[in-house]
């Protein structure tokens, strides 16, 4: 990864944290929606039907937005000890979230 850094900061110039450039490059490969994609993807990606289903007490996991905000405020290691773990996963999405996350970032279908 430090290799693939270096090379980035040779090629284009720019200055970014190690970090950073390490939570761009696993936002890229997990799919996770960036502040700067189109806002027509963004609607486009939201026209799917969302399902959020109860999984087992056993399979909880972090709300993965809750868990980025802290993670971007205060760092991965306070988001892994603080973010509530959840049961509820969308269906389309494979993703955890809380209730309050899911409605605001999916819109409702009927």
């Amino acid at each position: 990864m430090v290799n693939a850094y270096i090379l980035f900061k040779a090629v284009t110039g720019q200055k970014m944290t190690i970090t950073t450039f390490r939570e761009e490059v696993a936002s890229c490969l997990l799919n996770f929606p960036q502040e700067h994609q189109n806002e027509q993807e963004d609607t486009q990606a939201n026209q799917i039907k969302h399902i959020l289903e109860d999984v087992n007490t056993s399979n909880r996991r972090r709300c993965c937005i809750c868990y980025c905000k802290i993670s971007k405020e205060k760092g991965r290691t306070v988001a892994a000890k603080t973010t509530a773990q959840t049961r509820w996963k969308c269906i389309q999405c494979d993703k955890h979230y809380c209730v309050t996350c899911f409605t605001e970032s999916h819109v409702c279908t009927k």
